[in-house]
């Protein structure tokens, strides 16, 4: 009998449950496709770090992006203050 990752303890329990060793095999392999899926900790870990590093990433652009916005609203801002008083004045020196 085989026990990868059951404990011999739980394939014996399984056994006196009424499985066969076939299906106690069948369950050693199911679980080891399933451990071979999961992720570790380290692994979790490493991923936490990436996800990290790309959040500072992206709010340090995000900040620049808004920088780059609020100048240029400043700017048309200023744009259209000068052409209201430049309108009105006209409108003052032609009436």
């Amino acid at each position: 009998m085989m026990n990868h990752n059951i404990s011999y303890d739980a394939a014996i329990i399984l056994q006196q449950a009424g499985f066969s060793d076939v299906q106690v095999e069948a369950l050693v392999n199911f679980q080891k496709s399933v451990n071979a899926q999961l992720a570790t900790s380290t692994e979790l870990q490493m991923v936490k770090a990436e996800l990290q590093t790309d959040m500072r990433i992206m709010k340090s652009e995000l900040k620049h992006d808004i920088a780059q916005l609020e100048n240029r609203l400043t700017l048309r801002f200023g744009a259209i203050a000068v052409f209201i008083i430049g309108a009105l004045g006209a409108m003052k020196f032609f009436a």
